[in-house]
């Protein structure tokens, strides 16, 4: 959706599922894996250098950043995985271990339900929509289905007047002064712009597990790497 919304005249809306192949996150009020992470990303151009984009799991945390965590040997964030019996965790390696652990939904516990109802729907709209399937325990398939809306601004208004009214919109939130602790209001899509522009300039962390598993595929494939500093 970030490609697409390089484009000031269109909006991308796209989530996916994984067929259940990938299940990690528990529903609202259970303990055991029964839907994946199920993202959600939308692109919406600005007249920015960045455009708005949402890009977010359903759930506490993420398998991504759970390998990180582990890699470095760090905690998870309270609240985010149970161990194999339901209860709450900050070692990693009672999400990984047998009997499973699980991910907690977006917003538990105050609302916990909130995350498991999009990441149903994500589900619904990716999985049977598409006919590729919902979450399942041994899918007959692996990988993601996808459900994608790229709408054209300009069938819904004249753009200026779209990109008028975001311009005004992104000003009023970012008058707000802003809460102890934090130095302005961010936008979706703002800080990882500045990310991406630093890491373009400077390069990028990588932890040395994973440079040792991305090494050791790069072997296998017979692909040359940079050398890291």
């Amino acid at each position: 959706v970030h490609m697409v919304a390089q484009h000031e005249h269109l909006i991308g809306l796209m989530c996916a599922n994984g067929h259940g192949s990938d299940l990690a996150v528990a529903p609202f009020g259970g303990r055991e894996r029964r839907l994946p992470t199920n993202p959600l990303a939308v692109g919406i151009p600005t007249r920015r250098d960045w455009p708005i984009v949402l890009d977010m799991t359903t759930s506490m945390t993420s398998g991504g950043a759970l390998r990180e965590y582990r890699n470095r040997n760090e905690p998870a964030p309270d609240g985010s995985i149970v161990d194999g019996h339901g209860r709450a965790t900050t070692d990693v390696e009672d999400y990984y271990n047998e009997p499973l652990g699980a991910m907690l939904p977006l917003g538990f516990p105050l609302v916990g339900h909130k995350g498991t109802g999009l990441a149903v729907v994500i589900d619904i709209l990716s999985g049977a929509l598409s006919g590729a399937g919902c979450s399942q325990v041994d899918p007959p398939e692996s990988g993601n289905a996808l459900f994608l809306a790229i709408l054209d601004i300009r069938a819904f208004r004249e753009l200026d007047d779209f990109h008028d009214e975001v311009d005004r919109f992104i000003d009023f939130l970012k008058s707000s002064q802003p809460m102890e602790g934090f130095s302005e209001v961010m936008l979706p899509g703002e800080k990882s712009h500045r990310i991406r522009v630093e890491r373009e300039a400077q390069g990028m962390m990588v932890d040395d597990t994973a440079w040792g598993q991305i090494s050791t595929m790069a072997e296998e494939l017979g692909v040359d790497l940079p050398t890291a500093q």
